[in-house]
């Protein structure tokens, strides 16, 4: 799991704790429609978030794909001039590169 990921779900887990704790008092305040509020706000940005995590974690691992098969189709056109140990390497970085990329950009 992303250290992201992991992050949210602390998060959310102490959300939680602090919500149960304080019930009584939103009620003896009549707060809950201003709590109710607050929460479906919280989830809202949540899951917008956690949607727009998806869709980078998706185009970086397409773009990692594109490279490893360009690094691949490359080395099968140009085989007998390349050096087999810069070759393995080349494949070796692109094989790294979306987690490399996904470290860079979430991290």
């Amino acid at each position: 799991m992303h250290q992201m990921a992991i992050h949210a779900d602390r998060m959310d887990k102490d959300r939680f704790k602090h919500t149960s704790r304080g019930l009584t008092t939103g009620r003896g305040y009549e707060l809950e429609r201003r709590a109710i509020k607050a929460g479906i706000a919280q989830a809202e940005s949540y899951l917008k978030t956690a949607c727009a995590d998806r869709w980078l974690h998706w185009k970086v691992n397409l773009l990692g794909s594109f490279i490893r098969f360009s690094c691949a189709v490359m080395f099968l056109w140009e085989i007998e001039g390349m050096d087999p140990v810069l070759m393995g390497l080349a494949l070796y970085l692109s094989w790294q590169f979306s987690d490399k990329a996904l470290d860079t950009l979430l991290g």
